[in-house]
């Protein structure tokens, strides 16, 4: 609707703004001791690490795995998928899957918001209650696709959908 220049000039006024305040950040630098070369730094933190998954949390562990399986799944849905569902498949116009993707944006930001508030009630047990709602929203997005419903009613499964996925899995990320 703007045109490309004005959305690149608020996105570099956002970077600029950012990289002040990364200015204010103090980050106390502490020298670790050295033993041996990298790849011996490197196996001994690695080992380290997995005892410490394995043996002290391996419920760490799951969360971890299901949460990178979520990603590696749904990135490419969203990344992908929507465009080409937009686009191709509904036949509107890029201005369209702008907006879907402003909607995902907002999901991202409110799944962080919802992280914070609900951090401390979330438990690692819970964690297939945010799969099965990824999968029933997954579902539903496809209903109208594979039905043939009007476009603008797809369109709307699609981005709401998309956004509340976006918000389950932001919640995901921070919180697990």
């Amino acid at each position: 609707s703007f045109g490309l220049m004005p959305v690149l000039w608020v996105s570099a006024a956002c970077f600029l703004v950012s990289a002040v305040m990364e200015l204010f950040i103090r980050i106390p630098h502490v020298v670790q001791p050295v033993s041996g070369g990298i790849w011996t730094m490197v196996k001994s933190d690695l080992g380290e690490s997995v005892r410490f998954l394995r043996y002290e949390k391996p419920v760490l562990a799951k969360v971890a795995l299901v949460a990178c399986s979520l990603n590696l799944l749904l990135s490419p849905l969203v990344n992908v998928g929507y465009p080409v569902l937009i686009t191709q498949h509904l036949g509107l116009s890029s201005e369209w899957y702008g907006f879907a993707e402003g909607v995902s944006a907002a999901g991202g930001l409110l799944g962080g918001v919802l992280a914070g508030v609900l951090a401390n009630r979330l438990k690692a047990k819970h964690l297939f209650w945010v799969l099965l709602f990824d999968a029933g929203i997954v579902f539903v997005v496809a209903v109208p696709l594979m039905l043939g419903l009007p476009v603008l009613a797809a369109y709307g499964t699609l981005t709401v959908g998309g956004m509340l996925v976006v918000v389950s899995n932001t919640l995901l990320n921070v919180v697990y």
